[in-house]
Parts: structure tokens; sequence; C-alpha cells
């Protein structure tokens, strides 16, 4: 134990860890004691405590929050990264971009959160297989899909049948196509105020 009375205990749990000294900082029962607190505070622990493994993948084990403030080695630790994106699938963003085109982590985080695919790789927001499998479970990730594939009418075809509002991020020569908005027609016919949104665009009668 890092305190040899419980005086001494009480008066350095109070410390608050921005303003705490060094070999506070550097504590694991301190650092711990100040994230059950405050998750973020663990960007304020010493950065030897950030990259020690052993004490970082303790933590990991009650709260993956901490992935974003842990040292940049052990965010391309794959072991962490799993765990993280398991999770929260959001946290790609905080991946190294070498990483972001990884595809097996990329699947990995967009299990967890489709909307995900923000945090890709400009080469993965290009692929098919990354694409579909986001869309599918939330049409409206077409917004981060690339600007070639969101030209793809099967593509398109996915996003808007899981996500009629999709249509807002449709290419405009796309918007006229008769198929997709048939599709976007049949999901919004009975809520006249929605269908309007999209009335300018609509060719079909």
């Amino acid at each position: 134990m890092y305190l040899n009375n419980n005086k001494k205990i009480e008066q350095e749990l109070n410390i608050d860890i921005r303003t705490a000294p060094f070999y506070l900082k550097n504590n694991e029962n301190f650092v711990i004691y100040s994230i059950k607190n405050d998750i973020t505070n663990f960007k304020y622990a010493t950065h030897n405590l950030r990259n020690n493994k052993k004490f970082v993948y303790s933590i990991l084990e009650f709260s993956v929050l901490i992935y974003p403030y842990i040292s940049f080695d052990l965010k391309s630790d794959i072991y962490i990264i799993e765990k993280v994106l398991t999770v929260k699938g959001s946290f790609l963003r905080y991946v190294p971009d070498n990483l972001k085109d990884n595809k097996n982590i990329v699947f990995l985080a967009l299990n967890n959160e489709p909307y995900a695919l923000e945090y890709a790789s400009e080469n993965l927001k290009n692929d098919e297989d990354i694409v579909k499998f986001s869309i599918k479970k939330k049409g409206l990730s077409l917004l981060y899909v690339s600007k070639n594939l969101k030209n793809d009418k099967e593509i398109v075809i996915l996003a808007v049948k899981n996500n009629s509002n999709a249509f807002l991020y449709v290419p405009s020569n796309l918007k006229k196509d008769i198929e997709i908005q048939l599709i976007v027609k049949k999901f919004f016919k009975t809520i006249r105020n929605i269908f309007q949104t999209y009335d300018i665009y609509f060719t079909y009668n």
C-alpha cells in the first residue's frame, strides 16, 4: 500500500489528480481511486502508468472508457482494441490511423456501432463489404460512404430500405431514380409532413 496510515490515506485520496504531485500520479491505487470518480482523470496519470500494459488491462476489465487516454503504443495493442470496440464501437475514432484501414478492426467497430464508419479510413469507406455491413444495420451511415459508392444504386437502395431518411444523403442524380423514389414513398405514404420534405425530388406520381 502506498500510504502507511489512515489519516494520510484520507488526506491524499482527497487530492485532485490534476494538481497532485508526480508520485501520486504515478501510483496505481491513487489513480484507480481518481478514475472511479471521473474516468477522464486517467489522462492525468503519468505516461508510465498509461503505458503499463498490465495496469491498463486491469482497468479495462471494469471500463473501456479509458481508451482515449492510454498511451499511443497501447492504443495499437490488438487485444485492447478488440476489447474496447466490442463494447464501444465509436471509439474507432481513437484508434491509430494505420489500424483504421484494418478490415477486421473496422468490422468489429461497426458491429457495435454502424455509425463508426465515419472514423474508418477513406479506403474502407470505399469498400463494398464494409459499407454494406454498415448501411444494412443503419441506413443513415450512408452519410459517411465514399462519393464513389454513394453513386452505386445497389448501395443506395440498401440504405433507403433500412432507413428512408437516408434519402437525404443520396446524390442528386439518384434522387431522380424511379425505383429509389418508390422505396422512399412506400415508407412515407401515410406520413404526409415527412413525405412533403422530399416532394421536390420526386418525379414519380
